[in-house]
């Protein structure tokens, strides 16, 4: 059970904002006024949660736990990463640092992109084409949202986490004149923004960093079309702009218009100061699509393996934030990688890095599976399917 003290200091306003802000729909028919029902489909099922009316009632508690255990089942955190962000979530007042942010319905963040082409002219698309643009773009944002985590040159599949982020992503009301996709994208103020002294923003939200990947990174493509140097782009890109993912997603915009312009800007929201260092506006043209395509190419060169790694664990690591709690569990595992040893680092949800600490305690080798990858000289194993220790 969570921690006694954290339970009480959970209010039904913080867990439903909670809730809200994370994409759980409200049931406003439901007849029972003791509980407020809440819904939410995540891949193929729906699930429920049911909050208590009032902090007052016995078991007020031990159903606020049992929230807690399911929305951690759900997504794969601890109990207590889901406990501190229900308590971020205190009220429609944000208070950071001193400073207070109102969040205000319907004042988001929104990326456009504008098709230019001759197929749009008559301001109507082939349907699937305009198909083929709304997978590109969903496959665009999941894997910067992804990459924002985990920067790599290509990747198998973005993890369920990034699936879970991608709803405050929405496809919103196209604008009169070129066939425009806009896309609304609802800021997490509370987890992310700091101010400094001065009452400038230090950082920015994780989706502004995504907006941020996906601005820049076109614009990287634009710079390699006016000087030709794709050398520093090959080696680095990735790691702030696109990767290979990313360019597979901007290819799916391409059609048979040798004229075709893709012009993406973004208008912020008018309730956070405009973040330094993001392009507005940036325009493809026909000709950046032959770079983005070598640049996938070249990046997948580098592409993750689905192996298994056995060895014996030579590192633990427990982060803590200021406030203690664990937010990142890993291991280091001495293996082999293709006949060579090899330290490999993995994260490990809660359940696993207590058998990993036994088994480390006790000397035992352990197996993983996943996607190998490396990042510079370090080798890593992400999206990790099984985790086992063998008794000697």
């Amino acid at each position: 059970m969570i921690n006694n003290i954290n339970l009480k200091n959970i209010t039904v306003d913080s867990l439903r904002n909670y809730l809200k802000n994370d994409g759980w729909k409200l049931d406003e028919s439901f007849p029972n006024k003791k509980v407020f029902l809440y819904k939410k489909k995540l891949d193929d099922d729906t699930f429920s949660i049911t909050v208590p009316a009032s902090s007052n009632f016995k078991d007020y508690s031990i159903r606020v736990n049992d929230i807690i255990e399911l929305l951690s089942e759900l997504y794969g955190k601890s109990s207590n990463i889901i406990t501190e962000r229900i308590l971020n979530n205190s009220g429609d007042l944000y208070v950071i640092d001193n400073k207070e942010i109102e969040e205000i319905k319907n004042d988001k963040d929104i990326m456009s992109f504008r098709i230019m082409s001759k197929e749009c002219e008559n301001g109507s698309i082939p349907l699937e084409y305009g198909a083929n643009i709304v997978e590109g773009l969903k496959k665009l944002i999941l894997s910067a949202i992804f990459s924002e985590e985990n920067p790599r040159p290509y990747f198998f599949r973005p993890s369920r986490d990034t699936h879970i982020e991608l709803s405050r992503y929405k496809l919103a009301q196209t604008e009169v004149g070129s066939y425009i996709f806009n896309i609304e994208i609802e800021n997490d103020y509370a987890n992310q923004i700091e101010f400094d002294n001065t009452g400038i923003i230090q950082d920015i939200s994780h989706q502004r960093k995504v907006i941020k990947r996906i601005q820049n990174g076109i614009q990287k493509v634009i710079q390699v079309r006016d000087n030709g140097n794709t050398e520093e782009l090959f080696k680095t890109g990735y790691k702030s702009g696109l990767n290979a993912n990313m360019c597979d997603a901007l290819l799916s915009l391409k059609n048979e218009d040798n004229d075709l312009s893709i012009e993406s800007t973004v208008k912020w929201s008018n309730k956070l100061p405009q973040p330094y260092g993001i392009v507005d506006k940036v325009v493809l043209k026909n000709d950046d699509f032959y770079i983005i395509k070598n640049i996938s190419e070249k990046y997948k060169e580098n592409k993750p393996m689905n192996t298994e790694v056995k060895g014996k664990i030579t590192r633990l690591s427990n982060n803590k934030n200021s406030q203690g709690i664990s937010i990142e569990r890993n291991i280091v595992i001495k293996g082999k990688v293709d006949g060579k040893d090899r330290r490999i680092k993995v994260d490990l949800n809660d359940y696993d890095y207590m058998d990993a600490c036994e088994a480390h305690k006790k000397d035992l080798e352990i197996s993983v599976k996943g996607e190998l990858t490396k990042n510079g000289k370090n080798w890593l194993i992400d999206n990790y399917k099984e985790f086992k220790v063998f008794d000697k």
